[in-house]
């Protein structure tokens, strides 16, 4: 069974029809729909469950099962087919409703109770970034990191410390999420990653030295459009609401990204270029809003040495490269990482998380915003797909907390990580960028016999010391 599943998952990858319809723009509803839980066995399954289904929730084939939206006009054909299924959300509609009625009284008043007892509006959310700020303003600050195309902020908020040693640069880590609309859980654990830096920097050595040593920029929502879609029209809407040729909306923000943007790949989740679809690349790189103020940004900050994405669901940590099956020239560094997450994420409520290329992990992906980072900004980049289940993208709120709590500790280390990797120390005139004015101002302190530039360590200035500063300041460490 399980080579089969390999062959199925390969099939897939190479085979799989193209990604189904975006609604034209109007709310769509759901009613009669059900997700179910297939056992996929061979291709015939497969393309079998791709007909009748219009959305494949699950992003690959898996061995515990995958799962698809399936109208209830489809249910009778997949009853005959013979193909084994378990019901996992008996009505899309009625979950949706429930969803809805549940967050009606609180979601555009006061919150009660903790933030993070449920999903949160786009406005509540950029309100309680605000609250942050309010509770360390000597260590947060809240910022317009650009504009969506319908003129919505992309609030971010900036963690550190600028009192705490290791000179003006230090490294940065940017974390973003919800480029995909539907997938609120990343919302909440963005916001929530935020949140734990914040308020338990006095109470925990870990979190302070890295607030201390690096520089954390989180911006939980960067497709605004199409997230408030999702509270006020269509629940399951993925896109931004950008309005295309032909009456269709919408342009995937995770097919838009400048690097490989365009390149037809295996399968039916890379992307393309047909403005219905689901996964459409938009009409050029960047061509979009809300890709280009996160690339401006991280391009207008060189000490960005680390990007996390967060999206749902699967329960994946993903890495380059999306556009091809081959290993990066990092994928040693990039494996260690994964498995060093997998392990944290395991040990805080025993659930296992699938590390990988994302090419051979889950699906090819061109124009993905993890492969941008890594080839065009040359920092280390993951993405994290979280848990699904139950509900898939309707997630209960019982989820939240634990979903937080689980990916919280491989964020600390991937900041950790990254503060011992790229400690700037070869950027010896603390501008952020490493150009052959800091050899001028190495050699000052090395004819000064000034310690700083005991760069090995051996407590003697000599020539290896250079050796030592021109290998890291080549490495920008």
């Amino acid at each position: 069974m399980r080579h089969a599943l390999l062959v199925v998952a390969t099939l897939l990858a190479c085979s799989v029809h193209a990604q189904p319809l975006a609604p034209a723009g109007t709310g769509e509803r759901y009613d009669g729909h059900r997700v179910v839980r297939a056992t996929v066995r061979s291709q015939r399954d497969l393309d079998t469950l791709l007909r009748l289904s219009p959305d494949m929730w699950s992003h690959r084939v898996e061995a515990g099962g995958t799962d698809f939206r399936v109208p209830p006009g489809s249910m009778a054909a997949l009853r005959a087919s013979g193909i084994p299924f378990a019901v996992v959300v008996p009505d899309v509609q009625r979950a949706i409703d429930a969803e809805r009625a549940r967050l009606a009284p609180q979601a555009g008043g006061p919150i009660d109770g903790s933030f993070f007892d449920d999903f949160k509006t786009y406005a509540q959310v950029n309100a309680y970034l605000l609250t942050l700020r309010d509770l360390r303003p000597d260590l947060a600050e809240v910022f317009t990191i650009g504009a969506s195309l319908e003129g919505r902020e992309m609030r971010a908020i900036r963690i550190r410390n600028p009192q705490a040693g290791g000179g003006a640069c230090k490294p940065m880590v940017l974390l973003t999420g919800t480029q995909h609309a539907r997938e609120w859980i990343a919302t909440m654990v963005t916001t929530y990653l935020a949140d734990r830096f914040i308020r338990q920097y006095d109470t925990d050595p870990a979190i302070k030295a890295v607030v201390d040593a690096a520089d954390i920029v989180i911006v939980p929502i960067v497709n605004p459009d199409g997230y408030e879609w999702t509270w006020t029209n269509t629940r399951l809407w993925r896109k931004n609401r950008r309005p295309n040729a032909g009456g269709s909306f919408g342009v995937d923000l995770n097919r838009n990204w400048g690097f490989k943007w365009g390149l037809p790949l295996p399968g039916g989740n890379g992307g393309n270029a047909n403005p219905g679809s689901d996964v459409y690349w938009g009409t050029g790189p960047f061509s979009e809003p809300e890709t280009a103020a996160i690339r401006d940004f991280a391009l207008g900050k060189p000490q960005v040495r680390w990007h996390n994405d967060i999206h749902s669901y699967g329960q994946y940590l993903l890495y380059p490269w999306g556009w091809s099956p081959d290993p990066s020239p990092d994928d040693a560094d990039f494996a260690s990482l994964g498995a060093q997450f997998r392990a944290l994420i395991l040990a805080v409520h025993n659930l296992a998380y699938a590390p990988g290329r994302t090419y051979t992990r889950l699906y090819p992906v061109s124009g993905g915003i993890t492969d941008w980072f890594y080839a065009d900004r040359k920092a280390f980049a993951f993405l994290f797909e979280l848990r699904g289940s139950p509900g898939g993208f309707v997630l209960p709120p019982d989820q939240i907390i634990p979903n937080c709590e689980e990916v919280f500790p491989a964020i600390l280390a991937a900041a950790q990580w990254t503060i011992q990797r790229y400690p700037f120390r070869a950027d010896t005139d603390h501008d952020c960028v490493y150009t052959l004015a800091d050899f001028g101002a190495f050699q000052t302190l090395f004819a000064g016999g000034d310690p700083r530039a005991d760069f090995n360590g051996d407590g003697v200035l000599n020539l290896a010391d250079f050796g030592a500063f021109q290998t890291a300041w080549a490495l920008g460490r």
